[in-house]
């Protein structure tokens, strides 16, 4: 929580996965953002996978959640491999 900004929405999607709905957040925003995170992460020493999405209003917002699904187990197979 303390990464993200105050509009954001956190929530715990199951298990050890969260999301985070980053509202108003450009392309410059979302790497500040991913730079915060994943300091908190190591600060915290905290090994994490992290996939990150932009909802398309043409597809919505569920389509942007499954693409930043799909990328956070793509960084967790990679983390895997890389050892």
């Amino acid at each position: 929580q303390s990464a993200a900004r105050e509009q954001d929405i956190i929530a715990r999607i199951g298990g050890d996965e969260f999301a985070l709905l980053a509202v108003e957040c450009d392309e410059k925003g979302r790497a500040a953002l991913a730079a915060r995170i994943g300091q908190a992460f190591a600060e915290a020493g905290v090994n994490a996978s992290v996939g990150y999405a932009s909802r398309n209003p043409a597809r919505g917002l569920q389509s942007a959640a499954g693409e930043a699904d799909a990328a956070m187990y793509a960084d967790k197979q990679a983390r895997k491999r890389q050892g």
